[in-house]
């Protein structure tokens, strides 16, 4: 199935069960843009990457659950007063009470990030040198992230001290998705 086939199921049949709520599991794949994911040369020291680098997570999580009521939640286990009001959002736009967001043509999951004992998230990083994918070792990827990748800021307006942490992720980067009794699958093509 290619990418538009794929990512068009995926969101209809997100939508045909929407709004429940539902665990799951996602596997993406991306080609990191230097200039748009990387920087274009090492913060350390000014060289630029040498090969294209590919990105590979699978992450576990909860889809379609209300953020609002997440981060309340979190605040009275804390032993603190549940008054969080969400923000509207600063970009795209929710299909209906869906997971699903658009914006500027294209189709986004969003869903609450977890990190389970028994359901950890996994990111690889890889070379792509002539089609084929090359894994980093451990010190190439800690530099990877040191120096080419921006550095991710945390939610602090939640007064949580254990934050509910959202992403959004766009469908057409999915290779796998297990969540609301389905299973989609595809094979890439770098």
């Amino acid at each position: 199935m290619n990418t538009k086939d794929f990512t068009e199921s995926l969101k209809d049949t997100i939508l045909k069960v929407s709004p429940a709520a539902s665990f799951v599991t996602i596997t993406s794949i991306k080609e990191l843009v230097p200039g748009k994911d990387t920087t274009k040369k090492s913060r350390a020291t000014g060289l630029p990457l040498q090969h294209t680098i590919v990105k590979k997570s699978t992450k576990h999580g909860g889809c379609g659950n209300e953020y609002e009521q997440a981060v309340n939640n979190r605040l009275t286990k804390e032993g603190k007063t549940a008054d969080f009001t969400k923000q509207e959002r600063t970009w795209g736009d929710r299909v209906g009470n869906s997971p699903i967001i658009t914006y500027k043509g294209k189709f986004y999951l969003e869903y609450n990030n977890t990190n389970y004992n028994w359901a950890k998230n996994k990111t690889e990083y890889f070379y792509l040198i002539n089609g084929e994918l090359v894994a980093l070792t451990e010190g190439q990827t800690d530099d990877l992230k040191a120096n080419f990748l921006p550095v991710k800021s945390n939610s602090n307006n939640q007064g949580t001290d254990k934050p509910i942490i959202i992403n959004t992720i766009a469908l057409d980067t999915l290779v796998e998705f297990h969540g609301f009794g389905f299973q989609m699958n595809r094979k890439i093509k770098l």
